[in-house]
């Protein structure tokens, strides 16, 4: 009996591939405050000048990306960008962030899982974003704020606060 050999081809998204690109570059000033910046903006996203892009970053739609100006993004940040994620001007984004614009409709009895939709999400100038954190659709992080490592923000949150926990919530105020 003869075994046909099987061959298999690997089909990536050309986001998988745009991901490689940005990924392959090494980690050293010249790839974290240029090359990462540029590949991303010739993709579609607008990026200011003075950005530091730490590899691993993945991003879903560059053309859905807008970063201020000396904006800092550490490694393994992931922008699920179905919907537009703006981040502004001196926001610090730790290690291992999750942005998340998508979500469903809430089906019936036997489909919860409904059609997808997506909500815009919006970090103002100067705020912190610490490791571990999760935001979620529709959210709106106020300028100056810090959101604590390991929070899962599902709700907008004013400006100057330090911000924390499951689900988040603004525990203090910042002068």
């Amino acid at each position: 009996m003869k075994i046909k050999k099987i061959t298999s081809y690997l089909l990536f998204s050309k986001e998988h591939l745009i991901s490689f690109f940005i990924n392959v570059l090494p980690s050293h000033y010249i790839s974290d405050r240029f090359l990462r910046a540029a590949v991303a903006r010739f993709f579609g996203a607008k990026i200011g000048k003075g950005c530091d892009i730490k590899k691993t970053i993945r991003i879903t739609n560059y053309h859905n990306i807008v970063i201020g100006d000396h904006t800092k993004i550490a490694e393994d940040t992931y922008l699920d960008s179905l919907g537009r994620i703006t981040i502004g001007n001196n926001v610090t984004l730790g290690t291992h962030i999750l942005f998340i614009t998508g979500t469903h409709e809430r089906g019936p009895h036997k489909h919860r899982c409904g059609p997808t939709y997506s909500q815009p999400i919006s970090i103002e100038d100067g705020c912190w974003i610490a490791a571990g954190v999760l935001i979620g659709p529709g959210v709106t992080i106020g300028a100056g704020s810090i959101v604590s490592a390991g929070s899962v923000v599902l709700h907008s949150m004013p400006p100057d606060r330090l911000i924390a926990g499951n689900p988040a919530r603004a525990i203090q105020v910042f002068e």
